[in-house]
C-alpha cells in the first residue's frame, strides 16, 4: 500500500504543482479570473479528489476485507499530504531559481491590496504591516506550512466523506 500512496501522491502532486504554477503566470500577466479560479480550485479541490476516489477504490478492490473507514481516511490523509508537498516544493524551486515569479505575484497582490476600500481606510503604519505580513506569508518555509496544513484538512475531510460514500466497514 504504501508504494501505491507514493505514486498516487506524487503523480496527482505533479498534476496539483502544474496547476498552481499555471495560477502564479495567469496571476503575474493578467490572465483571466476564470483561468485563475479554475486552476485553484481543480489544484485545492479537483484533483486531490480525483486521487483520494481512485486511490481508495484500488484499495477496496484490492482486499474489500480490509476496506475499513479508518484505513481509508488515513489513506487518503496521506495522499493528500503528499500532493501539499509535492506543491510545496514547486513554491520552493521557483523561488529559489525564478524569484522574479514570486516577486511579481507579490506585486499584484499588493495591487489588489492597495485597491481596496478597506484597506485603503487603514492607517499608513498599518497598511505597511499588511503589505509586510502579506510578504512573508511568500516565502517558502511559510508556504510549506501552509499547503501542508491545508491538504492534512482536506485529506481528512475528503477522504471520509468519499469513504463514506464508499461504504467502507466500520470498527465497532
Amino acid at each position: 500500500m504504501s508504494k501505491k500512496l507514493l505514486i498516487y501522491g506524487v503523480a496527482f502532486g505533479s498534476a496539483s504543482a502544474a496547476l498552481s504554477y499555471i495560477y502564479l503566470v495567469s496571476a503575474i500577466y493578467k490572465g483571466g479570473v476564470a483561468a485563475q479560479l479554475l486552476s485553484v480550485l481543480s489544484e485545492l479541490f479537483v484533483i486531490p479528489a480525483i486521487a483520494i476516489i481512485l486511490l481508495l477504490k484500488s484499495i477496496k478492490t484490492e482486499n474489500p476485507d480490509t476496506f475499513t473507514m479508518g484505513r481509508a481516511i488515513f489513506a487518503g490523509f496521506l495522499v493528500s499530504i503528499m500532493i501539499s508537498a509535492t506543491v510545496s516544493l514547486l513554491f520552493s524551486y521557483v523561488a529559489q531559481f525564478k524569484p522574479e515569479v514570486i516577486s511579481a505575484l507579490m506585486d499584484y497582490k499588493e495591487q489588489l491590496f492597495r485597491a481596496n476600500e478597506t484597506f485603503k481606510s487603514l492607517s499608513p503604519k498599518e497598511q505597511a504591516e499588511n503589505i509586510s505580513q502579506l510578504r512573508d506569508n511568500y516565502t517558502p518555509g511559510r508556504q510549506f506550512l501552509m499547503l501542508i496544513f491545508l491538504g492534512a484538512g482536506r485529506g481528512l475531510f475528503m477522504s471520509a466523506i468519499i469513504a463514506y460514500f464508499m461504504k467502507a466497514k466500520m470498527n465497532n
